[in-house]
């Protein structure tokens, strides 16, 4: 059924021969009837070779061309392209157009070499030994023990997130901390205090602190940069421990770290923050330990999407906002309190902590929540006491920017692997 431009319906058109005209004109040679017929469509390509995994509809370089009975051509552009771009080969792909169909070729490159993923830098991390003494002391059985596999191990280094010794007020080193902080100082370590290394609950811990860096050959503060990557790994202590086993901070150690942590993130480095206590987790003596749990922490989820809240609970019985002795962990508007809600801000931090000594462990086919990313926000390991529960990890830098995380000991215990990978923007559990 064909149409006049006038809009009346005509079935065919005559001359005055009598035979069916295929176009007819208007008095101003306008065109008011055509009735011509695709016979056929060629394609030509100009596109040249695509890469691996280039689609259909990306191609450029097409011409389709319609050609008539009337033998006339012109260039279509609403036609269906059919086939398959297979990497490595040349492939035929068809055009539709109106029933009609063409074919051309296209040549696509090889998919490019898998890029190899290296171990850029691997070390063990351990916390909370509190050894006391070199015989009958478990403790020290068992971080002698893990020194041992350490020293055994082509690791690059040693991290320790502190608490070597076992005392809780104004220590100063008992003599089997020191031999251990030797040893680990042989094997390269990088390591922070912790409240048992300084002393604690308000005491004098000046002495304690020259005894540290003596003992341990590190600063307070301090960073390393890993050659040929973008991480930076950042080092920090506390000065000391106030009422309730509360970090207290120099005025110049929280500008550093402040300053420190802000030049990384404008130099685009991936940062790994070392320090002995944590932001927000579960503290198997205390139940929850809302210590430094702001606004943001609300909203704080597992890293496989369980609510953080709800697995304290289950797995404490406890709800959140504990206290210890009756006296609310954190200080309303405390500034060291706001020092960590600051570091917790930054999404290019990967945070380990110790401190909390709780185990790695499984409930409902999950683990407990040891790891978790703050949404918006740094993502945080909490580490096992190495002396209590005979668990520590190793943590491996990858080339593609990826950090692995395997909990040592506890695969063996758990029967299965322990492991969670940060790509910089949060972490997952497994590989």
């Amino acid at each position: 059924m064909v149409y006049s431009k006038a809009g009346f319906e005509l079935d065919v058109i005559y001359g005055k021969d009598g035979a069916e005209l295929k176009k007819a004109y208007g008095k101003s040679g306008n065109l008011i009837y055509s009735k011509i017929e695709l016979v056929s469509i060629s394609a030509s390509y100009s596109g040249g070779t695509v890469t691996a995994g280039t689609t259909l509809d990306q191609l450029t370089g097409l011409v389709v061309t319609a050609t008539y009975d009337d033998g006339s051509a012109s260039a279509v552009t609403d036609y269906t392209l059919s086939g398959t771009l297979t990497a490595g080969q040349d492939n035929t792909v068809t055009v539709t157009y109106q029933g009609k169909t063409a074919t051309f070729e296209v040549a696509v490159e090889s998919e490019p070499e898998p890029e190899e993923v290296t171990v850029l830098y691997r070390f063990p991390i351990c916390s909370d030994l509190h050894v006391n003494a070199t015989s009958g002391d478990n403790n020290y059985t068992r971080v002698q023990a893990a020194l041992a596999e350490y020293q055994s191990s082509d690791y690059d280094a040693v991290v320790c997130l502190g608490d070597l010794p076992r005392g809780t007020s104004g220590i100063t080193y008992y003599e089997v901390a020191q031999n251990v902080a030797a040893q680990m100082k042989d094997m390269g370590v990088y390591i922070v205090t912790g409240n048992h290394d300084v002393g604690c609950n308000g005491g004098v811990i000046d002495a304690d602190f020259g005894n540290w860096k003596t003992y341990t050959g590190c600063d307070p503060c301090y960073t390393v940069d890993i050659p040929d990557s973008d991480f930076r790994l950042v080092f920090f202590s506390m000065w000391k421990f106030g009422q309730y086993i509360k970090p207290i901070f120099t005025a110049e150690i929280k500008a550093w770290i402040r300053e420190t942590l802000a030049a990384a993130k404008e130099a685009g480095k991936r940062v790994l923050l070392f320090g002995h206590y944590c932001y927000s987790v579960a503290d198997v003596h205390y139940g929850y330990r809302a210590g430094y749990k702001s606004s943001a922490v609300q909203s704080m989820t597992y890293v496989e999407g369980t609510d953080i809240d709800t697995l304290v609970e289950q797995w404490y019985g406890t709800s959140t906002g504990g206290t210890e002795t009756g006296v609310p962990y954190t200080v309303a508007g405390d500034e060291d309190d706001q020092l960590y809600r600051d570091i917790a801000a930054y999404d290019n931090i990967l945070w380990f902590s110790g401190h909390v000594h709780t185990p790695w462990r499984w409930q409902d086919g999950i683990p407990n929540i040891k790891a978790y990313t703050i949404p918006g926000g740094a993502s945080m390991i909490n580490l096992p006491s190495l002396g209590y529960e005979n668990q520590d990890a190793v943590v491996e830098l990858m080339s593609n920017g990826t950090v692995v995380v395997r909990a040592r000991e506890a695969e063996i215990a758990l029967g299965g692997a322990y492991v969670y990978t940060w790509d910089g923007v949060g972490l997952r559990f497994g590989t």
